[in-house]
């Protein structure tokens, strides 16, 4: 796990997410580990956890929201709807074409009312939720239970709901998840290494709305950029590289969804601020300000004045935090 966070960290990331804890060894094995680990003088980043709702005993109240410290902190439950696009797992709308002709379209999980019943009593703790959904189905279901859970609430926004990947959307998804004050997280290095498969031979021209950074600001939301590893490689200035510019990797490169396309700025503040406000710790680090911790990366080029496409080749020298130095 050192081994791990070190080459995490040596990517510039100061802040990152567990997000399954308990799904391979039990919750309580994998909650002491993290303890453990993250206890140790030279563990080099901040860890925000999830357990993993099928993983979690019947009653089990060892851990409490919020439960930690500033470099271990447990905020949220985490459930999976859907399986993935490239895949050909995520649960579509409309089937995939691929193999031609197919009228399959993926399938959910979990029956709509299930996966509610499921997550409520966790919400209701005063947990986060962060539901895994990549195919607009997937995504309609956790929306829909999403507005079913905060009915009533005055301040939607307060619970910041996660949905990881939001993959193939539409228009009024977006409307809903910034209405709901849902923080969807992309794996954005989708655009990159799948693109062009995505695009030609997966789901046709919904390609272009995967990852929609541009959509989102327009409708007055944040969204953050990961890279669900080892799905794709951890490394923030890839990232930003890709959301600036959205080339394929496959030659003749080519632009998936010109549109989606954001500022170099939107593109940074998906993995410093939005990030640290999606796992509920911007008031102290996610920005360089006066009061908050010195969490901060020294960089060999300056991004915004990098060509968009030569930003992931910019290289990190050195990740500090808490003001001090790590070394990895």
């Amino acid at each position: 796990m050192k081994a791990v966070d070190d080459v995490i960290a040596s990517k510039g990331v100061t802040a990152t997410t567990e997000i399954t804890v308990g799904a391979m060894l039990g919750v309580d094995a994998e909650v002491k580990l993290l303890k453990a680990a993250t206890a140790t003088k030279d563990w080099p980043i901040r860890l925000r956890a999830y357990l993993y709702g099928p993983a979690i005993p019947k009653g089990y109240n060892t851990i409490k929201p919020n439960d930690g410290d500033d470099r271990l902190r447990f905020i949220g439950v985490k459930y999976v709807s859907d399986g993935s696009t490239q895949g050909l797992t995520a649960a579509l709308e409309s089937p995939y074409i691929y193999p031609k002709n197919t009228t399959f379209s993926g399938n959910l999980d979990y029956k709509d009312a299930d996966i509610y019943n499921l997550i409520k009593p966790f919400f209701d703790q005063g947990w986060q939720i962060s539901i895994h959904a990549n195919g607009d189905r997937a995504i309609a279901q956790t929306l829909n239970n999403y507005e079913k859970l905060l009915a009533g609430n005055p301040n939607p926004q307060a619970r910041r709901l996660r949905i990881e990947h939001f993959t193939v959307n539409h228009p009024d998804q977006v409307k809903q998840a910034v209405k709901l004050g849902v923080v969807p997280g992309f794996t954005i290095g989708h655009v990159d290494f799948w693109g062009e498969q995505f695009r030609e031979q997966i789901i046709g021209s919904r390609a272009e709305r995967i990852a929609p950074g541009a959509s989102i600001i327009k409708a007055g939301g944040r969204f953050t950029y990961h890279s669900d590893s080892p799905i794709s490689p951890v490394d923030p200035l890839h990232y930003i590289s890709i959301g600036t510019d959205r080339l394929w990797q496959k030659p003749p490169r080519k632009v998936l969804g010109p549109d989606e396309r954001v500022t170099i700025d939107d593109a940074i503040r998906a993995v410093t601020i939005n990030a640290a406000y999606q796992i509920m710790s911007d008031d102290k680090i996610g920005s360089l300000e006066v009061g908050k911790r010195a969490d901060l990366v020294i960089l060999t080029k300056n991004p915004r004045t990098t060509k968009p496409e030569e930003i992931a080749k910019i290289k990190v020298k050195e990740t500090w935090i808490d003001g001090k130095k790590q070394v990895w």
